[in-house]
């Protein structure tokens, strides 16, 4: 993927601006969401693109941050996955492409990067992929924990005199 040039040695998040143009959006359990309530004073400190970092790295981890705090107040996100054009061989509940969208936008308005065509399908394509993987690791823990937690049950179980 190209690079994204950032203007300046060093751009924080400008969490004002993003706020300005946030506006609820819905992930599909219902859940009502203002993207930008969901980062942290803390977090947004550490949101800064240098000349000498990967921008797209940059950019990446930060929808990671994101993403926790929506998972941590959202029961249904392990069962959530991103916008696809086959529907059919969808397993779990595609966010719709308009969240993908707006969630692009407050990135590319927070960081302030030029706001044309290029940077937002960098954006939007970086941002896909991240949900993806986040929610593919996400799925994978889960399970983990539930293979582990049956398998100790069928131990304790197995135990028992009876």
């Amino acid at each position: 993927m190209d690079e994204i040039l950032v203007s300046l040695p060093n751009v924080a998040f400008d969490l004002a601006a993003a706020r300005q143009m946030d506006r609820i959006v819905y992930f599909p359990g219902g859940f009502p969401v203002l993207i930008t309530d969901h980062i942290t004073a803390k977090m947004n400190s550490e949101f800064v693109l240098t000349e000498k970092e990967d921008v797209i790295s940059t950019i990446a981890n930060t929808i990671r941050r994101i993403l926790h705090q929506l998972h941590s107040k959202d029961n249904y996100f392990p069962m959530y996955t991103t916008p696809t054009a086959h529907q059919k061989k969808v397993h779990y509940v595609p966010i719709q492409e308009e969240v993908f969208d707006h969630f692009a936008n407050i990135l590319i308005t927070g960081y302030s990067l030029e706001n044309n065509d290029k940077i937002k399908t960098k954006v939007f394509a970086v941002l896909q992929n991240t949900v993806y993987y986040f929610l593919e690791r996400l799925r994978a823990e889960f399970n983990k924990n539930t293979e582990r937690s049956l398998a100790l049950r069928r131990h304790a179980i197995s135990q028992r005199p009876f």
